[in-house]
C-alpha cells in the first residue's frame, strides 16, 4: 500500500474525530479534551502549582499551552487537536517503519489505527493518541539500538501516562549489555523522577492531587461495577482489580514467546 494512501486514511480518521467532539456541535460527543476546558480555563497560572491536574505532567502542560495559545475554547480546541495530530503522525510513521522492516502489511496500519471506531472515537479525546506515539517511537528507537533515545521517549510516555512503566520489564530484556539496560533504566525512570520532585518542591500541598485523585476515584468502566456495585465495596473491587492485572503481567513478564512487540 502506497504511504500517501495511509496517510490519506490516517488524516480522515483524524478530521472525522476532530468533528465529532467539535465544541460548536450540540450534540457532539463527550470529550475530555473540552472538561478540561470548562473546569480549569479560569485558573490562573500553570497546573500542578496553581491547580491540581489528574494526568501526569506532560499532559497537564499540554493543555495549559493549548489554554494559552488558543484563547477561547474553539482555539483551544484547534490547538490541542493539532498536537494530537502531530502525534498521531509520529504513531502511523513509526508503525509503518516497524511493519516495513519485519515484512508486514501496511494494511494493518490503516485498519488498526485509521478506520477502527475505538481510535476515530478516542483520539480527539484526551492523552492516548500522545502516549502511545511516545512508546512505540521509544520502541523503533530501541530497535534501531539508539538507546538513550529510546530512554528519553519512554520516559515522556511516563509522564504522559503512568501506565507505561508496566511495559518495563518486558522492554528490558531486549536491550544489549548490562551497561545500556541499567542507563535506560536511569534515564527514562529518572527522568520522570525528576519532574516529578521538582513539582512537588515549587507546590507540595497541590501536585501529590495529581496521584492522590486516582487513589480516591471509583470504579469507572469497568466490569467490576457489576459484582460491586455498592460503594462502601469498590476498595476491594480495586484489590480485586489489581490481583487479575498482576496476575496476568506476571504471564507476559515470565513468557519466551514472541519479540518484543508480539509480547
Amino acid at each position: 500500500m502506497e504511504r500517501r494512501t495511509i496517510y490519506a486514511a490516517a488524516l480522515s480518521s483524524f478530521l472525522t474525530s476532530y468533528l465529532i467532539h467539535h465544541p460548536r456541535l450540540s450534540h457532539r460527543i463527550y470529550s475530555d479534551i473540552l472538561t478540561f476546558w470548562f473546569r480549569h480555563s479560569s485558573e490562573i497560572g500553570p497546573p500542578y502549582i496553581s491547580f491540581p491536574f489528574e494526568y501526569p505532567p506532560i499532559s497537564g502542560f499540554l493543555t495549559y499551552l493549548s489554554m494559552i495559545l488558543g484563547g477561547e475554547v474553539e482555539g483551544y480546541y484547534l490547538i490541542f487537536s493539532i498536537i494530537i495530530l502531530i502525534f498521531y503522525i509520529v504513531l502511523i510513521e513509526s508503525v509503518r517503519r516497524i511493519i516495513s522492516r519485519k515484512n508486514g502489511m501496511d494494511e494493518l496500519i490503516v485498519i488498526f489505527l485509521a478506520v477502527s471506531p475505538s481510535m476515530i472515537l478516542y483520539m480527539v479525546y484526551n492523552f492516548d493518541a500522545i502516549f502511545i506515539s511516545l512508546v512505540i517511537l521509544s520502541l523503533l528507537l530501541l530497535e534501531a539500538k539508539r538507546v538513550k533515545w529510546s530512554a528519553i521517549a519512554f520516559g515522556a510516555a511516563a509522564l504522559t501516562k503512568f501506565m507505561s512503566f508496566i511495559l518495563l520489564p518486558v522492554i528490558i530484556p531486549y536491550i544489549e549489555g548490562r551497561k545500556n539496560r541499567v542507563a535506560y533504566i536511569a534515564i527514562s525512570v529518572g527522568s520522570f523522577c525528576l519532574v516529578n520532585i521538582i513539582l512537588y518542591v515549587l507546590s507540595p500541598t497541590i501536585f501529590p492531587q495529581t496521584y492522590l485523585h486516582h487513589v480516591k476515584w471509583g470504579l469507572e468502566d469497568s466490569w467490576l461495577i457489576y459484582l460491586f456495585p455498592d460503594e462502601s465495596s469498590w476498595n476491594t473491587a480495586k484489590l480485586m482489580s489489581f490481583i487479575l492485572m498482576a496476575y496476568a503481567l506476571l504471564k507476559v513478564y515470565l513468557s519466551k514467546a514472541g519479540d518484543i512487540y508480539e509480547r
